[in-house]
């Protein structure tokens, strides 16, 4: 990476426009696994605006502190490089940056102590890397960034956010170095995305990933919804949320993975219909499956409870599976009162089915299904450790 500029030497730098960078996983203290920092090129098809009345290009990465001298921001139009605020405590907002339209790296907001807000980004049009914004105890929600139009991708953590409310009208996700985009919000007090509603249209060329988790107040995550009909494949990630009561998402998903939401009573899924991996895990109030009734592939996993641990306490039969024909790897353990496999077709094709500790579950009940589906004799399926059954002879399974 180029070398960090040091403030007062900024005034002296005119060069022309550059480039870009890719997507996020923020954590606490604002750190990537896995960071590349090859340039890319700057997509000369976008719109940018530089005509303040006078225009810097930092070549490299620019990085500013609470000692940075901030006159020397004033004309700050583009950073080639990462652009990176942190642990500054007298600024309230960021004023000195009114001028930056481009930042072809990482966008990074780390640790500001007295930061209320985003405001001096408004000009803000782009970002060829991701926007991170982690630890930031006053900033409650992300109004500055209304003009930002592209994004790698965007990671939110450990803040006082109240609202999401910022990114507006047409905003473009996509990873400057390839791959899918992410949008990550984690240890935030939200208690809903209804903020994102301002977005018209949002797009994802290459894929979103979105996860959601630690989140002590969040009830509803109908406005991810806002992400429906992006045109690249999404994934949905969901972990530790205490106070979600439903899970709806109209649109289609490539991945969905849901654990330890002990409140949530409800799936509403009508876009799911052919995924790659579903995962339901540690969901005691959830007692019905119909939110999943479009499924009908799932090509590689479809896990109904983690293994001899706590699934889906509240289902007694599996209703909502009917529509499923094709499916890789079937897992349905440890769901404490299942009773029944109605709703499962036998017809179902599936490489593998393994029917384990659901101790409401007759055994006889269990091995007719694998009878009647044709994987009785299949040495990769199994039923066992079910009501009135033996001990499973084989372990429990990563992935």
């Amino acid at each position: 990476m180029t070398r960090p500029l040091e403030a007062a030497t900024l005034a002296a730098l005119l060069v022309a426009c550059a480039p870009s960078k890719g997507d996020p996983t923020a954590t606490d203290d604002g750190s990537e696994s896995g960071k590349d920092t090859t340039s890319a090129t700057t997509d000369s098809s976008l719109p940018t605006t530089t005509d303040a009345p006078c225009a810097e290009v930092i070549p490299g990465d620019l990085m500013i502190s609470e000692a940075t001298d901030i006159a020397t921001l004033a004309c700050v139009v583009e950073v080639q490089g990462e652009l990176r605020v942190s642990d500054t405590t007298t600024w309230s907002d960021l004023g000195p940056l009114t001028n930056l339209r481009l930042v072809d790296g990482d966008l990074r907001i780390l640790r500001n102590a007295a930061l209320v807000d985003l405001a001096g980004l408004q000009g803000l049009e782009r970002v060829g890397g991701s926007i991170t914004i982690v630890g930031n105890p006053q900033i409650a929600d992300l109004s500055g960034l209304s003009g930002v139009r592209r994004l790698g991708g965007l990671g939110i953590n450990n803040n006082a956010l109240v609202s999401l409310a910022g990114l507006q009208d047409d905003v473009v996700f996509e990873a400057a170095l390839g791959g899918p985009a992410g949008f990550s919000v984690v240890n935030e007090t939200l208690t809903d995305f209804d903020g994102l509603a301002a977005i018209a249209t949002a797009s994802a060329p290459q894929g979103l990933n979105l996860s959601i988790s630690e989140m002590p107040a969040l009830v509803d995550i109908s406005g991810l919804d806002v992400f429906a009909a992006v045109q690249g494949p999404i994934k949905l990630t969901l972990r530790n949320l205490p106070a979600l009561t439903g899970l709806q998402f109209s649109g289609p998903l490539e991945l969905l993975n849901v654990r330890d939401a002990p409140v949530l009573q409800e799936l509403a899924l009508p876009g799911v219909i052919d995924a790659r991996e579903i995962s339901l895990e540690r969901l005691p109030a959830l007692t019905s499956l119909a939110g999943l009734s479009a499924l009908r592939s799932v090509s590689e996993l479809l896990s109904l409870g983690p293994c001899n641990g706590d699934g889906l306490a509240g289902i007694v039969d599996l209703h909502g599976l009917e529509s499923l024909e094709q499916a890789g790897i079937v897992y349905i353990d440890s769901n404490a009162s299942l009773a029944a496999l109605t709703g499962l077709p036998t017809a179902l094709q599936a490489d593998n089915v393994f029917i384990w500790h659901n101790p409401a579950l007759p055994q006889a009940d269990a091995d007719a299904w694998l009878t009647a589906a044709g994987l009785a004799e299949h040495s990769y399926s199994e039923a066992c450790d079910n009501l009135d059954g033996p001990a499973c002879e084989l372990s429990c399974p990563v992935y």
